[in-house]
């Protein structure tokens, strides 16, 4: 197939019947270390419990020396945070993460990512997060969002599963719209963030999977540049099941298996909450403990344990910890969130979320919830 040039400005593609001019990012001209896809997650803990940080990541087509965030509560930026970086696809970016760590509760900082040289992002401000429990918490809860809308993107493959008529723009409006007049205090998205893997039905043939989301998380930036955006994992975050990644297994379809692009694109606090997997986590803010499932791996039964959501066999997937390591995690964590309930620590709230409907997770889950 006729590969247009992507990524990068119209710079590189791999395909050799394309008519770009350069076969690898690194190649690229300086503005392709431009930043940009920045999101936050809370970061940290205090003695509270609660998150006292963020953490910033974003991506860059092309490799950069630094990771690094300039912050302070002027618009001089006096602080400075480095990070770290990763690419689970070759040729197809770089993704960095930093953390900013013993926040001001509730004070407006002022941030740009970059290599910390020339190539900079814009100036953003968040407000950090409240660290005690009597402080009201506002979130955005959802599950399932996809990516613009079928005007924007039309459908060339409809399904059982893959509407020709849909549209995500509606919530995408009510969500920057509730940000930026302050109505909500971060976004909680349980799982299926962008629908990367069904790209294919929008541009049938081709390779569109890194595109896709590339342009999801540009179009998330202003909403989640702005507060933290929590998310839990879904079955679409499993892999790239489309006819491009199965048949060049090699270059597609192993590296984006088993969850690699959500565990490098997202960075969740579940060091913070004693967990050995960004797959699981919980997070205080407020009155809320909230506990974010897995739903889709690391228990008997679990859809993606052994296969992705395709279930092409030679896109394995799961075993994040060890055998009955995740149940055991939410069994102590939820105890010592209830035990916190009951002493009277603030924390009222015991709120889990996950992708999969309670039916689905009932045998695995249910006694415990309950």
């Amino acid at each position: 197939l006729e590969s247009k040039c992507v990524l990068s400005n119209d710079c590189v593609s791999l395909s050799h019947l394309s008519s770009c001019g350069l076969r690898s990012v690194d190649e690229c001209p300086i503005a392709d270390a431009t930043p940009e896809q920045i999101h936050l997650a809370l970061s940290g803990m205090a003695t509270s419990g609660s998150p006292n940080g963020i953490r910033v990541a974003w991506w860059t087509p092309k490799a950069v020396a630094r990771s690094v965030v300039q912050y302070g509560q002027q618009s001089h930026l006096d602080r400075e945070a480095n990070g770290t970086s990763r690419q689970y696809l070759a040729n197809y970016g770089h993704h960095h993460r930093a953390a900013l760590e013993h926040l001001r509760p509730g004070a407006t900082y002022f941030y740009r990512v970059g290599d910390g040289e020339a190539a900079w992002s814009t100036v953003l401000s968040f407000v950090a997060p409240h660290t005690a429990p009597d402080v009201p918490v506002r979130l955005s809860v959802f599950g399932d969002m996809g990516y613009l809308n079928s005007t924007s993107r039309p459908m060339q493959l409809t399904t059982k599963g893959l509407k020709k008529d849909w549209s995500a723009s509606y919530t995408h409006a009510m969500l920057r719209k509730q940000v930026e007049g302050g109505s909500v205090d971060g976004v909680w998205h349980l799982g299926d963030i962008g629908y990367a893997d069904d790209s294919y039905s929008h541009a049938v043939g081709a390779f569109s999977y890194e595109q896709d989301y590339n342009g999801y998380m540009r179009w998330l930036q202003p909403i989640a540049s702005r507060v933290p955006y929590m998310v839990a994992v879904g079955n679409h975050e499993s892999e790239c099941h489309s006819p491009a990644c199965i048949t060049s297994m090699g270059a597609w379809g192993r590296p984006l298996s088993n969850f690699s692009a959500y565990n490098a694109r997202f960075a969740m606090p579940f060091v913070e909450s004693a967990a050995t997997s960004n797959m699981w986590y919980s997070f205080n803010l407020g009155p809320l403990h909230a506990v974010v499932l897995n739903t889709e791996t690391d228990w008997e039964g679990a859809s993606e344990e052994s296969t992705g959501d395709s279930h092409v066999h030679r896109l394995p997937a799961g075993s994040f910890g060890h055998r009955g390591e995740y149940l055991a995690w939410l069994e102590a964590d939820l105890a010592q969130a209830d035990a916190a309930r009951r002493r009277g620590a603030g924390r009222v709230w015991i709120v889990a979320g996950g992708h999969r409907p309670l039916y689905e997770i009932e045998a695995s889950h249910g006694e415990l919830l309950r």
